[in-house]
């Protein structure tokens, strides 16, 4: 893992900076998502500088160049390998508190993509489109276990004295499932 070095900023703060896994002696992050390019010599950077970030993206991002090829790299990618414990290439980095351009090490954690896309519904950073409406409706439709024809005819059925349970049994049902129909709660859309 890259060497760990402390620098400084205040005289109150103190900030943890490592090597950038790939980069290491070319370029740095810090644990607040800043980039440090090491002096070059080659370049006439004999003091080194802090680069500043592409905000043009979703996430805030950095060009690293190596070899004479240029990398873009994503801040919270950077900082989250740097300093968050369980890095593994399967993982998706998590804003914990749902602000894409907060990059502290503090706000980042590695979690799978399922678990990421949880958190973004939960949080109300994903919401329902009129795309996904439709979509979960066409699935919806896909999965049921009666025709419109049945649907009618279990919703007769208790005109002529028949109970939910006797319904739930002559269609190999639960009861509660008969319960649903009957009461609108599913198939509400046929009449």
């Amino acid at each position: 893992m890259a060497l760990v070095k402390k620098t400084v900023v205040t005289d109150k703060f103190e900030i943890a900076m490592k090597d950038i896994v790939g980069f290491e002696g070319l370029y740095a992050i810090t644990n607040d998502g800043r980039v440090w390019s090491y002096p070059k010599e080659a370049h006439n950077n004999l003091k080194g500088k802090w680069l500043s970030n592409d905000k043009s993206n979703r996430y805030h991002q950095v060009c690293l160049m190596k070899d004479g090829s240029k990398y873009k790299r994503t801040i919270h990618k950077l900082v989250a390998t740097a300093f968050c414990e369980g890095f593994d290439d399967s993982l998706q980095v998590n804003h914990i508190d749902g602000d894409k351009l907060n990059n502290n090490a503090s706000n980042l954690e590695w979690v799978s993509a399922s678990d990421n896309r949880l958190h973004a519904w939960k949080t109300g950073l994903q919401t329902a489109t009129e795309a996904h409406k439709a979509s979960a409706r066409k699935q919806a439709v896909a999965r049921r276990l009666f025709s419109d024809v049945q649907i009618r005819e279990i919703r007769i059925l208790p005109h002529f004295g028949r109970t939910q349970r006797k319904i739930a049994e002559m269609f190999n049902t639960s009861q509660a499932v008969i319960n649903y129909i009957l009461t609108g709660k599913t198939y509400k859309e046929i009449a």
